[in-house]
C-alpha cells in the first residue's frame, strides 16, 4: 500500500500530523515499512523515518496549492502496490493518483481531509474544479474516507456519491491520556492560561480569540494570557493584530512545539480554545481532552462531531461575546469545569490510533474487493 499526499511533516497542519501518525501506527500494526510519497519544498529525497519510508518530491506552490511535477512519473515507476491511498486536500495530487491507478489497474482510496474553500485570488477556480474534476476523482475511488459523520453528509451531498462507499474514519492521537484533569486556580489567585494550537492561517480566525482575551482583561478584569502554539503564513498578520490591540504582554506566539514540549504546553494551561472558520475534525481538540483540558470550539461541521456541547466541551458562535461567555462559564459556573474534564477524558480515550488503524485495515480489505466506480446518486 502506498500513501500519497501533497504535504507531510515537517510541513505544519492537522492533516499532515494525522497522515504521519496513521502511517507510523500502520507500520507497527503490519510489522513492516509503510511508504509515503509526498511533495516537499526542497530537493527530492528518500528518507527512512522509523518504519515509514518517505519519498519527498520537489514541489512549488501556486497560491496555496502544491504543484508536484514528478508525482505521476514517481507513481508509475515504483513497484505496483495493491492499493493507493490518496489524501485529498489540494488539487493535483488526487488527479495524479486517479490517473496512475487507472493506468496500472490498482484500486485507490480517496481520503477527504478538508473540503477546501477559496483563500487566495485563484479561489474563483475552486468551485468549477470541485464540481467537474474532483467529483470525478471521488467517483473513481473504491472508497471515500472522511473524518466525521457530518463531513460524510457534506461530501455525499456535494459530490453526489453513493452513501455505501463513503465511510467515516476518525483521526486518532498518540497523546497520552491523563488520569485526572488540571485543578483550577481560585479566582484572583493567579493568572488564567488559555491555549490554542494549530497552523497560523486566516481560516483559523485567531483575531477573534485575541479580541476575546482583550475583552476578558478590559471588561471582566481577569488576569488572562493566551499561548498560540504553531506557525504559518498568517503569523505576521496575527502579530500585528496583537500589537495593534496592545496585547503583547497577554498573547504569546510561541512557535511550533512537538513531543514533550507540546505536552508541556497543554499541561501548563487551564483552558483550550479554537475559533476556526472551517475544520473537518480538530486533532488538537482530542489532544487537549486527553490532557484533561476543557475545550471551547466553534459550532461548525466536523467540529460538532468531536465536541459534544455541554458534555466534553462548549460550542460557540464566531463572536467575541459567545467565546467570552463560554470562558466565563468554564471558569465560574459551579461544577461545569469538572464535568467537562470528565467528559473530555472519557471521549479522548476513544480516539487512539491503534484501534483506528485496525478499522482502517478492514476498510482497505473492502476497497480491494469493491467492484467498479462510485456511481453518482
Amino acid at each position: 500500500m502506498t500513501q500519497v499526499t501533497s504535504r507531510y511533516p515537517p510541513d505544519l497542519g492537522g492533516m499532515e500530523r494525522a497522515i504521519k501518525e496513521l502511517s507510523e501506527t500502520l507500520a507497527v500494526e503490519l510489522g513492516g515499512p509503510v511508504e509515503v510519497v509526498t511533495g516537499f519544498h526542497g530537493p527530492t529525497s528518500t528518507v527512512q523515518e522509523g518504519r515509514v519510508l518517505v519519498r519527498r518530491l520537489r514541489s512549488f506552490d501556486v497560491g496555496v496549492t502544491p504543484v508536484i511535477p514528478r508525482m505521476v512519473w514517481e507513481l508509475v515507476r515504483r513497484p505496483r502496490p495493491d492499493l493507493f491511498h490518496v489524501h485529498v486536500a489540494h488539487a493535483g495530487t488526487p488527479e495524479a493518483v486517479a490517473l496512475v491507478a487507472r493506468l496500472r489497474g490498482v484500486p485507490f482510496i480517496a481520503h477527504v481531509h478538508i473540503d477546501a474553500e477559496p483563500t487566495t485570488w485563484l479561489g474563483f477556480l475552486l468551485g468549477g474544479y470541485q464540481r467537474v474534476i474532483l467529483a470525478r476523482v471521488l467517483a473513481g475511488a473504491a472508497l471515500v474516507l472522511v473524518p466525521t459523520d457530518s463531513y460524510r453528509h457534506l461530501v455525499i451531498e456535494k459530490y453526489r456519491l453513493d452513501p455505501n462507499r463513503v465511510r467515516v474514519l476518525p483521526y486518532g492521537t498518540l497523546m497520552e491520556t491523563r488520569l485526572t484533569g488540571h485543578p483550577m486556580p481560585a479566582r484572583g489567585c493567579t493568572r488564567i492560561r488559555l491555549l490554542t494550537v494549530g497552523r497560523i492561517a486566516r481560516e483559523k480566525n485567531l483575531p477573534l480569540l485575541i479580541d476575546t482575551v482583550g475583552a476578558l482583561v478590559d471588561e471582566d478584569h481577569l488576569d488572562v494570557e493566551l499561548d498560540v502554539v504553531g506557525d504559518g503564513p498568517a503569523r505576521e498578520e496575527v502579530a500585528r493584530h496583537i500589537t495593534d490591540h496592545g496585547l503583547g504582554s497577554r498573547v504569546h506566539l510561541v512557535g511550533r512545539r512537538d513531543g514533550s514540549a507540546l505536552v508541556e504546553s497543554y499541561d501548563r494551561s487551564d483552558l483550550f480554545a479554537m475559533t476556526s472558520l472551517v475544520d473537518s475534525f480538530g486533532i488538537v481538540l482530542i489532544e487537549a481532552m486527553a490532557r484533561g483540558l476543557p475545550v471551547i470550539a466553534p459550532d461548525i461541521v466536523g467540529v460538532r462531531d468531536v465536541v459534544i456541547d455541554g458534555i466534553n466541551g462548549l460550542l460557540v458562535e464566531h463572536t467575541v461575546e459567545s467565546v467570552r461567555a463560554a470562558v466565563l462559564r468554564v471558569l465560574f459556573e459551579p461544577g461545569l469545569r469538572e464535568h467537562l474534564i470528565a467528559g473530555a477524558l472519557t471521549h479522548a480515550s476513544r480516539y487512539q490510533w491503534p484501534e483506528i488503524v485496525r478499522q482502517y485495515l478492514r476498510l482497505c480489505q473492502e476497497a480491494l474487493v469493491m467492484p467498479g466506480e462510485i456511481s453518482p446518486s
